[in-house]
């Protein structure tokens, strides 16, 4: 495989932007990611001031993001001088009481693009650009997960649809090779570093049936984990929110006898359960909605988290056996207090976001991150650790 050079992949770029749009002009969908932002700065750089630049304000944005990202956008060394279409209540009123993945997925695609369509008419448009990068298309096409800004590749005409042809400068590119572009055309470090953040935004990390009280609970939960984890070197890291409630399963018994004799201790009590959610994982390259394990172990009324190394050892065993399970969780904080909801962690290591390796954390961190999940997130009344890989979980839950 030949090495990649972003500098010729700049040059080429723009001389074929220039070819396809001649002096049409362009919306460009941005998220404040380094994906939508470089395809955009991309775009931009090539053909100068007919370049429209839209920020979707859906309402599954963390807490304060549209201001942070309208400031970043302006600050770049060629201004994206970016407008926020204010969507929220379109979107929250689509989202709501919707629980399967996938619908969900598709659901906030068809309200995007149909967002879009509008504004790209106001403006007179005949393209958007959008950040699409191959780990989008691939999972899409493969059957993992509908990513949201995926359409020809699976057979949506665009023009005919919602009238504009699509431009997708970074469509064969990976996520590393996404950030020596931004590198190359001089988006300052700290913007190109910024870990992604998923298309369809909290709406897939509140994990089953959408609603504002959920919502709220994981934004103030993903403030915390943001603020114990921004310097640890994680490549991607965030809370998800999911109900509170568990289910009886015969697989349980043979999981816990496995699992206590992986993790044990004669004086450590095991407790094992799957909660009432499913979450996206993968099995044999294709999709599929798992069950969730949870894992607890106790001395005495003290929570004990094993090393995190031998806890990925163990999932990976419990998978193999019971291939049902897409994400196992370790419990690292509980509450006396009654909730409707638990938190999950998830904190990954990765290159190209196709595979992904959890994210070694100190237990002692674990602890103390959750316990100010359980203090500020009054809805909350447990908190995991997500100890799974991709695959044969997904990053992201759903």
């Amino acid at each position: 495989m030949a090495e990649f050079n972003a500098k010729n992949f700049v040059e080429c770029q723009a001389q074929e932007l220039r070819k396809k749009v001649g002096s049409e002009r362009v919306l460009a969908a941005v998220s404040g990611g380094v994906d939508s932002t470089t395809a955009a700065t991309l775009v931009q750089n090539a053909i100068g001031p007919n370049v429209f630049s839209v920020f979707i304000d859906t309402g599954f944005m963390r807490t304060n993001e549209p201001e942070s990202i309208v400031g970043t956008l302006l600050s770049l060394p060629v201004p994206l001088d970016v407008e926020v279409i204010d969507a929220r209540r379109r979107f929250l009123k689509r989202m709501r009481g919707i629980s399967d993945a996938e619908r969900k997925r598709r659901i906030f695609r068809a309200t995007f693009y149909e967002t879009l369509s509008e504004e790209a008419k106001r403006k007179r448009c005949s393209f958007l650009v959008q950040g699409t990068i191959a780990p989008d298309w691939i999972e899409t096409r493969g059957g993992i997960k509908t990513q949201h800004n995926v359409l020809s590749q699976v057979g949506i005409d665009p023009e005919r649809k919602y009238g504009f042809k699509i431009l997708e400068p970074l469509v064969d590119l990976y996520k590393f090779q996404v950030r020596e572009v931004a590198r190359a055309i001089g988006i300052r470090e700290e913007l190109f570093q910024r870990q992604p953040f998923p298309g369809p935004g909290l709406s897939v990390r509140t994990v089953g049936a959408v609603d504002e009280r959920k919502l709220e609970t994981l934004k103030k939960a993903d403030l915390i984990v943001r603020r114990h984890l921004d310097s640890k070197g994680c490549d991607q890291y965030f809370a998800a929110i999911l109900d509170g409630r568990f289910r009886k399963d015969g697989e349980c018994r043979g999981a816990a006898m496995k699992l206590k004799e992986l993790l044990c201790s004669h004086t450590c009590k095991l407790d094992t359960r799957f909660l009432v959610n499913k979450a996206t994982g993968m099995l044999a390259g294709v999709r599929k909605y798992g069950k969730i394990l949870s894992i607890s172990l106790a001395s005495g009324s003290e929570l004990v988290i094993p090393s995190i190394k031998k806890l990925i050892e163990a999932q990976g065993v419990i998978i193999n056996r019971l291939p049902s399970i897409s994400h196992v969780l370790v419990e690292t904080a509980r509450s006396l207090k009654k909730a409707p909801y638990v938190a999950a962690v998830r904190a990954v290591q990765t290159r190209d976001f196709m595979t992904a390796d959890v994210s070694d954390l100190d237990p002692s961190l674990l602890t103390e991150l959750s316990q100010d999940i359980l203090k500020e997130c009054r809805e909350v009344s447990r908190v995991y650790y997500d100890v799974t890989p991709k695959p044969p979980a997904t990053i992201e839950f759903e």
